[in-house]
């Protein structure tokens, strides 16, 4: 499934690229083999960008169904960063996009 997955996301970035999608996307995959595509926004008129795009789009392209059917569940969330309450040292040793992995603590 995950490689049935992938081939489907593959599609998607494809199909994003050739109708300029306004919005990038990074997609993750943990330990678990559990994906996660994140869409950074700057702000909430970005959704309304990203429903836009979505709405020109006359019909749900093939990968759509395979994206689908290759996974058991979908969960959507909308984070805002509060680097209020996180740490980062004056000399951090990975710069912010360096590093290979992200470690995530849901609480």
């Amino acid at each position: 499934m995950i490689a049935k997955w992938e081939e489907a996301r593959k599609e998607d970035t494809a199909f994003r690229a050739e109708r300029d999608c306004p919005l990038p996307e990074r997609t993750f995959m943990s330990d678990r083999g559990v994906f996660r595509t994140i869409s950074p926004l700057a702000g909430w008129e970005d959704m309304s960008k990203r429903r836009q795009f979505f709405q020109q789009v006359s019909s749900p392209s093939p990968f759509v169904s395979d994206l689908n059917e290759a996974r058991d569940h979908t969960d959507t969330s909308i984070y805002r960063p509060r680097r209020e309450l996180g740490y980062r040292p004056d000399n951090p040793r990975i710069s912010p996009g360096e590093g290979g992995f992200i470690h995530e603590i849901r609480g």
